[in-house]
């Protein structure tokens, strides 16, 4: 009965530790990121980021502080309204040799402005504050061709 039961728990935790958003090393991520720039054009809109990374530390959170947060906006720089054919569908936080990395969908944030399109996303690694880091995201146009954007040196802040 044991040994049957063994593959089963095996299965489990495997599942288990998959659903995290992945840490992963410099060699699973694309090998273009380091040509990737701070703005991108698609069709007639110019887009540029701006993101902010933290973690938090306040009394509530566990004494080595919560999981890194990211709050990254896409910013079509002329504000235009972005169009739903534009999609945010993956990122790359980049520190050192180590990447947290995740396909997303785009949230819906009903105070942002039409010309900016947000992502949140949480549970990221536990890395050190006041380190600086750089964020890449991957868009996909209306017939998904694929275009980088990126923010460099990024600090990693703590809230108290």
């Amino acid at each position: 009965m044991i040994k049957s039961l063994c593959p089963l728990a095996l299965f489990f935790v495997l599942v288990g530790f998959s659903c995290k958003t992945p840490t992963t090393s410099l060699i699973d991520i694309p090998s273009n990121l380091s040509s990737v720039t701070k703005e991108v054009t698609i069709s007639s809109y110019d887009f540029t980021l701006s993101a902010t990374l933290w973690r938090d530390f306040q009394p509530i959170s566990p004494p080595d502080g919560k999981p890194l947060i990211l709050v990254a906006d896409i910013i079509e720089s002329n504000s235009k309204t972005i169009p739903s054919s534009i999609k945010v569908d993956s990122f790359w936080v980049i520190n050192g040799d180590q990447i947290w990395s995740g396909i997303l969908s785009t949230e819906e944030h009903p105070t942002t402005p039409l010309f900016t399109r947000r992502i949140t996303i949480g549970d990221g690694p536990k890395w050190e504050t006041g380190i600086y880091v750089d964020l890449v995201i991957r868009i996909l146009d209306s017939e998904n061709n694929i275009h980088w954007l990126k923010q460099e040196n990024l600090l990693i802040e703590r809230t108290q």
